[in-house]
Parts: structure tokens; C-alpha cells; sequence
């Protein structure tokens, strides 16, 4: 008997270790990595790229839910969820990094977009240089211009290509996607990970990186007004 619960226990060590064990990410180059988060916007200025990328994360969730910052050449910004289960509650922020700058050889804004699942919402960092003048009300508090915290950053390309998409269609007209447009654009195979409201399980999520949870999960998903 004692036999037998030993095998019991030890079985049951077994299948958690089998089940938390992970296939290794592969790690993207620097050409893909940049291919995934940068973007151009051709005839426009920095503010009318940063104010688009701000829309798009107002229009993904309700005005409680998000919380945006101002930078220079910059917008930081958070969706934060909480979702309820039977025993258990998940909760934490999507978090969205968009800097922009003029490239002088093209003429055209460049964008970089970091998005990062954390479990708080980033805030910016605040840099003070004594004697200097200017920044914060002329006391040298100047706001940080490099990548903020945003957490775990997420390394799955469609969902980086849905913001741009959606930037795209505020700036120039374009159709814009909706969170249930994107999920059934996916191969099959992808659409049958997803569960009946159309954006994955928490499970999926943590194991599978469902490709538009940072902003479909349990999300208002608006449109912009015609």
C-alpha cells in the first residue's frame, strides 16, 4: 500500500513538472525583431502618429481601463484587465511603448511599438539634472525617452501588425479591423485554440501566446466614428 501511494505522489510530481516544461522560443534576429515592432507613416507629422496610436488603445476599451502618458516623441500607455474565474482571478496590464521620430531619408515618420504583458500598468521615469533649465516647470525633470518597464515583452508579430493596421486606418482611411475580423483571418488551426467569446483561454494564453490578447482579451473592441 505504501508502495502504492509513493508511485501516487510521485506520478503526480511528474506530471506538473511535464506540464510546466515549455519548447524553447526561438530568439529573433535583429532584422526580425525590427521588422515586427517598427513601422513607417509616410506625410505625416509625430504628433498625428502618436495621437493615432493613442486612439488605438481608447477605441480597444473603456475609458476606466486604460491609462495613457505624454512624452516627447512618445506615447506609454496601459489596458489593464481583471477577469473573474469560479476559484480564481486574473489580473494584470497590456502595456504599450509607441516612440516616433522623422527619418530624414525618407522623409517619413518611423514608429517603434513594444507591447509587454505585466502585472501593473506602466508609468514613465522621471530623470532631474541639477542646473539645468527647462523640462518640468524649468527644473531640469525632463521625462526618460528610452523603452520604458512594459514587462514580459510579447514576440508574437500579429498583433503588433493589427496596432499598425489600425494606426494605418486613422491616419489614411483604411477599413478598420475588428478584434473578431482578425481572429478569423487566422489559419484554422489557430481559430480552434480560441474558446466562444473569440479571444482564447487564460490556459491558451500563458502556453500558446494567443496572437491578439493584448488588445482583444475580455476588450470593448470600438470602431472609430465615421
Amino acid at each position: 500500500m505504501r508502495k502504492l501511494f509513493v508511485a501516487i505522489i510521485m506520478g503526480f510530481v511528474l506530471l506538473i513538472f511535464t506540464s510546466c516544461a515549455t519548447t524553447p522560443r526561438k530568439q529573433l534576429t535583429r532584422e526580425e525583431w525590427l521588422q515586427m515592432t517598427t513601422h513607417q507613416f509616410p506625410g505625416k507629422t509625430v504628433d498625428e502618429v502618436l495621437v493615432a496610436a493613442e486612439n488605438v488603445l481608447r477605441l480597444s476599451d473603456s475609458v476606466s481601463d486604460i491609462k495613457i502618458y505624454h512624452l516627447p516623441n512618445k506615447m506609454v500607455g496601459s489596458r489593464l484587465y481583471l477577469v473573474y474565474a469560479v476559484f480564481a482571478a486574473a489580473f494584470g496590464s497590456y502595456n504599450f511603448d509607441v516612440s516616433a521620430y522623422e527619418d530624414k531619408e525618407s522623409g517619413s515618420i518611423r514608429t517603434q511599438l513594444l507591447i509587454g504583458d505585466s502585472a501593473q500598468a506602466v508609468a514613465p521615469t522621471m530623470t532631474y539634472t541639477p542646473g539645468v533649465q527647462g523640462g518640468l516647470q524649468g527644473m531640469g525633470v525632463t521625462a526618460t525617452t528610452t523603452p520604458v518597464n512594459i514587462g514580459i515583452t510579447l514576440e508574437n508579430s500579429k498583433v503588433y501588425d493589427l496596432f499598425f493596421k489600425r494606426m494605418e486606418s486613422l491616419l489614411y482611411g483604411k477599413p478598420w479591423i475588428t478584434c473578431e475580423q482578425a481572429i478569423d483571418s487566422l489559419p484554422k488551426v489557430e481559430r480552434e485554440k480560441v474558446n466562444a467569446d473569440g479571444y482564447g483561454t487564460i490556459t491558451e494564453y500563458y502556453v500558446d501566446d494567443s496572437p491578439y490578447y493584448a488588445l482583444c482579451f475580455h476588450a470593448d473592441d470600438k470602431s472609430p466614428v465615421k
